[in-house]
């Protein structure tokens, strides 16, 4: 609408705060946030996914520094949800493994911003930090499915042949 209301009678800046608010949530409680927390399992040769986690998680926590300003831009009051994953013992895990499960986070967090994207499209400011916001948490999905990555099996030997009897 035109005067300044959603269609369900909210204020565009209430449906803009709530959007923020939910990105803020899907960011505090990403698993890249709580691998730092969870003591993961890093096997030999997995040592380097610990920094490029931490990269990922400091980035993250610019991220809600942001998604805070703007909301208070807003005259809103930044909330976040409960872990949803406070049922799930998720402490030292393997860190690949942590990561899978951050990726499948992420591709939620980036669906959600997509969806609500063009309620704040009129707002300049949030739309452009947002957007930046999206292209960050893209990547990072991208840097989590390469963590998540498994190593290839080792081929089995081949069995003797009889004539090596």
């Amino acid at each position: 609408m035109t005067d300044g209301t959603s269609s369900d009678g909210t204020s565009d800046s209430d449906a803009r705060v709530t959007f923020l608010n939910r990105i803020l949530s899907g960011t505090v409680n990403s698993m890249i946030q709580y691998t730092a927390v969870s003591v993961p399992f890093v096997a030999p040769g997995c040592e380097p996914f610990v920094e490029r986690m931490d990269k990922m998680r400091n980035e993250e926590i610019a991220q809600t520094n942001v998604l805070s300003q703007l909301i208070n831009r807003f005259r809103g009051v930044p909330s976040t949800e409960a872990f949803p994953y406070w049922n799930i013992d998720l402490n030292y895990l393997d860190i690949r493994f942590m990561a899978r499960f951050g990726a499948e986070h992420q591709e939620r967090v980036i669906a959600e911003i997509e969806a609500g994207l063009a309620g704040i499209k009129s707002d300049p400011v949030a739309y452009t930090k947002v957007l930046g916001m999206l292209e960050e948490k893209r990547a990072h999905l991208l840097e989590l499915r390469d963590i998540g990555k498994l190593p290839e099996p080792e081929p089995e030997p081949a069995p003797p042949s009889a004539a090596e009897d």
